[in-house]
C-alpha cells in the first residue's frame, strides 16, 4: 500500500468538504441576517420644533410584518445619551408611550417637557423585537427656540392723565360754548321773527 498517497486522497477530499461547509455556512448567515434587517423598519420624522419652557412629543412608528407580543424601545441623543426619565439632564421631564401603544399601535414615542435650549440635538428611537437585531430610525433633529419675553404695556403715568383730563376738560367746554351759541341764535331768530 502507498501509505502517502491515501493520506493525500483523504486530506484532499477531507478540506473540499470543509470548504463547502464553509460557503454553505455563509449562505445562511446572509439570508438570516437579510431576513431579519428586512422584518423591522423604524419611522421618524427629520425634524421637530420646540419653544423653551414648552413641551414637545418625538413621534417614532415601526412597521413589522406581524403584531408583536413583546419589545422595547428607547430614544438616545446625539447617539450617545440614553433618554429616560432618571438621566440626569432629562430628569422628572420625559414621558414614553405606554406598553399597550407600543404593541398594538406600533408607535415608540416620547414627549420631553420643559424644553431647555441644551435638549437641541438629534434623537434617534431604537426600538427591539425579540429574535432581531436593534433597528435605528434616520433621527429627528429637535431645535429649541427661546421665545423673546412680550414687553409690558406701561401704566398711564400720572403727568399722561393730567394731561388727558385737561383735554377732556377742554373737549366739555367747547361742546357746551356751541350748544349755548345754537340755542342763542335760534332763540334770538325767535324774538326777531314772531309768526
Amino acid at each position: 500500500m502507498d501509505f502517502p498517497a491515501n493520506l493525500c486522497r483523504y486530506l484532499s477530499t477531507f478540506l473540499q468538504m470543509g470548504l463547502l461547509c464553509r460557503k454553505l455556512l455563509s449562505v445562511m448567515l446572509v439570508l438570516i441576517t437579510v431576513s431579519c434587517t428586512q422584518d423591522l423598519v423604524v419611522f421618524q420624522p427629520r425634524s421637530a420644533q420646540g419653544v423653551e419652557g414648552g413641551s414637545i412629543i418625538l413621534n417614532c412608528s415601526f412597521d413589522f410584518k406581524s403584531k408583536p407580543k413583546v419589545g422595547s424601545y428607547w430614544w438616545l441623543k446625539d447617539q450617545k445619551v440614553e433618554i429616560q426619565n432618571t438621566t440626569g439632564e432629562f430628569r422628572g421631564r420625559v414621558k414614553l408611550t405606554t406598553d399597550l401603544d407600543f404593541i398594538l399601535k406600533k408607535r415608540a414615542d416620547i414627549e420631553i417637557r420643559d424644553l431647555k435650549h441644551y435638549d437641541s440635538g438629534v434623537y434617534q428611537c431604537v426600538v427591539n423585537i425579540p429574535g432581531l437585531l436593534d433597528t435605528f430610525g434616520n433621527g429627528t433633529e429637535l431645535q429649541v427656540i427661546k421665545v423673546q419675553p412680550q414687553p409690558v404695556p406701561k401704566a398711564p403715568s400720572l403727568e399722561n392723565s393730567l394731561v388727558l383730563v385737561w383735554l377732556l376738560l377742554r373737549g366739555i367746554l367747547c361742546a357746551f360754548g356751541m350748544i349755548s351759541l345754537v340755542l342763542a341764535t335760534r332763540f334770538y331768530y325767535e324774538k326777531t321773527n314772531p309768526q
